[in-house]
C-alpha cells in the first residue's frame, strides 16, 4: 500500500489557496512528477536540487525553477526552460491542512445500494469548537451516488471541492 498523491490540478489549487507544507514530491508546471531528494529506495531524480532551499521556497508564489535546479524569484515562467513548482502531498496530509487551517471537514461515505461499493463525499465548514454555529454556518455538498468507484477518487473530488470552496 502507498498513500495517494493529490492530483496536479489539485496541486495547483492548493498552492493558490496558500498550502506551502514542504513535501519530497511536487509537479512541474509541465505535469510532471519530481522528488526533491533521492527516495529511501535510491531512486535517482531527472532535475536536482538542494533540499533545504526547495523546502523553504519551492511553493511560494513567484519562485520558479531552472531545468538545472537553480531557482528564481520573479523570473518569467513562460520561458521552457523554467518551471512553476506545486507541491504533491499526499491526500491525507492536504485533508488535514483544510481541517487544521480552514475548518473544512471531509467525509467519504460508502454507499452499497448498487452492485459493489460506491462512494460519496461531503464537505462541512465549521467551527468545532463553538457549538452555537454548528447548524447554522455548516455548509454540506454531497457527491453523486455511485460516481466514484474507490475511496481515493472520492477524497480527491472532495478536496478539490473544498478547494474551490475556501
Amino acid at each position: 500500500m502507498k498513500e495517494e498523491l493529490i492530483s496536479f490540478e489539485t496541486a495547483k489549487l492548493a498552492k493558490e489557496k496558500g498550502f506551502n507544507i514542504p513535501v519530497p514530491k511536487y509537479y512541474l508546471s509541465n505535469g510532471s512528477l519530481k522528488v526533491s531528494f533521492e527516495d529511501s529506495y535510491g531512486n535517482e531524480r531527472e532535475y536536482k536540487f538542494d533540499a533545504d532551499d526547495l523546502n523553504h521556497d519551492w511553493n511560494v508564489k513567484g519562485w520558479i525553477i531552472h531545468k538545472d535546479g537553480g531557482m528564481c524569484f520573479g523570473c518569467k515562467s513562460d520561458n521552457k526552460n523554467y518551471f512553476i513548482s506545486y507541491s504533491a502531498p499526499s491526500q491525507s496530509l492536504l485533508q488535514k491542512w483544510l481541517r487544521e487551517v480552514h475548518n473544512c471537514y471531509i467525509k467519504i461515505v460508502p454507499e452499497a445500494y448498487t452492485t459493489g461499493i460506491n462512494f460519496n463525499w461531503q464537505v462541512l465548514f465549521y467551527d468545532p469548537l463553538d457549538v452555537t454555529c454548528w447548524d447554522i454556518k455548516s455548509t454540506g455538498l454531497y457527491g453523486d451516488n455511485g460516481e466514484f468507484p474507490t475511496y481515493e477518487l472520492a477524497l480527491e473530488a472532495a478536496l478539490l471541492k473544498s478547494l474551490t470552496l475556501i
